[in-house]
């Protein structure tokens, strides 16, 4: 694999990290979009190379709007990666099998050149198997739907039959925000009962 110039700052993943889907997926995942149920945000994980043992992940954060236009052919994978939040890529070597919780991952001084992506790819349906999802948490997040009522992500992920037996109003989970009778207080409260019980949970997955 190539040598990195990395700083030397570790940035740990806390197991807040919700994997919405692949974006593409060709015999295992080679692109696959996460998002942080902490502060909403999203992050590309993009797989740029492999070892005899271990794969090659950069990690980079993007807006839902730049998410969506590449979704919807206004960019090229090109575009959407050269619109990394502030500009910053980090890397991850996992071990084949290996699952991702409190993933720990450095900063790069500078990205080798084959690890740019090639221009004019634009994305394809036919190679992501989680469209739906991926549409719906873009849609929700542009909407603010997350940042008001994070009980939307029992919709996109396996956790909400953990919620079933703690009483949760169902209006918190199928209404809009704007709808919903109750108040900000339950709103928040039923937040933080998320963000624990997703914390407790400490999501894994692996990644190839």
């Amino acid at each position: 694999m190539e040598k990195l110039r990395v700083k030397y700052n570790p940035v740990t993943f806390a197991s807040n990290l919700v994997r919405i889907g692949d974006i593409v997926n060709s015999e295992g995942p080679l692109l696959s979009l996460f998002q942080d149920v902490s502060n909403d945000r999203f992050y590309l994980f993009d797989w740029v190379d492999s070892g005899a043992n271990s794969n090659r992940w950069l990690i980079f954060s993007v807006s839902a709007q730049s998410i969506d236009d590449f979704v919807h052919k206004k960019i090229t994978y090109a575009n959407l990666f050269s619109q990394a939040i502030n500009h910053k890529y980090f890397y991850a070597d996992l071990l084949n099998n290996q699952t991702v919780s409190n993933l720990i991952v450095n900063e790069l001084v500078e990205l080798p050149s084959k690890y740019f992506p090639d221009e004019g790819n634009f994305f394809s349906k036919e190679t992501c198997p989680n469209y739906s999802k991926i549409v719906n948490a873009i849609s929700n997040d542009r909407l603010g739907v997350y940042q008001i009522n994070p009980m939307k992500y029992l919709l996109n992920t396996n956790l909400r039959s953990k919620f079933e037996d703690r009483n949760i109003p169902d209006e918190l989970i199928k209404t809009s925000p704007s709808s919903s009778p109750y108040s900000r207080e339950d709103k928040v409260k039923w937040r933080h009962h998320a963000l624990r019980e997703i914390s407790k949970r400490k999501t894994q997955f692996t990644l190839k």
